[in-house]
């Protein structure tokens, strides 16, 4: 795309006559509409993380989830030493989706305490408490009655600042 709008033809230069910022910014703003490629192309990868993420039965999911992290969530792996091109680039996403997501608590049994992003407020959605009843690994199931299948609330209001309740 770029060789049509500023490449060369016998050794002499195209006139330049609009910038890439100007070519893609939508036709109401005055460009000619293009997509910002890098973009969509994270847009689409990011896609297919969250796919990943989501979706355990597919054999896409289940190959890569036994190739490339066997005993961890997406959220936690890392391209490895010797990745695919697809999947370093799946990976390259994985910050985007970690920046955007957040948990909807069911039965919190996949859920950190401490590391997930559960909360749902203004700014962080993690847990800012210090740490002093419940263990490093506690699972936000550790603070559901499972006898009422609701929150102890005691409990919650023990270990966490009047903020994060």
């Amino acid at each position: 795309m770029s060789n049509f709008w500023w490449g060369s033809q016998d050794k002499a230069t195209k006139v330049q006559w609009k910038n890439w910022e100007n070519l893609s910014l939508s036709k109401r703003d005055g460009g000619l509409g293009f997509r910002d490629l890098v973009s969509f192309n994270l847009a689409l990868l990011a896609k297919q993380a969250w796919r990943l993420l989501t979706q355990e039965t597919p054999i896409a999911t289940r190959i890569l989830k036994a190739v490339y992290y066997p005993n961890t969530s997406i959220l936690q792996t890392q391209a490895g030493s010797r990745p695919s091109f697809a999947w370093k680039s799946i990976c390259a996403t994985i910050p985007i989706i970690k920046e955007g997501y957040i948990w909807q608590v069911g039965d919190g049994k996949s859920i950190k305490v401490w590391e997930d992003k559960w909360i749902k407020r203004e700014g962080s959605c993690t847990v800012h408490s210090q740490r002093k009843i419940m263990s490093e690994s506690a699972m936000v199931a550790d603070l559901i009655d499972t006898n009422a299948g609701w929150w102890n609330v005691q409990l919650i209001k023990e270990i966490f600042m009047a903020a994060e309740v």
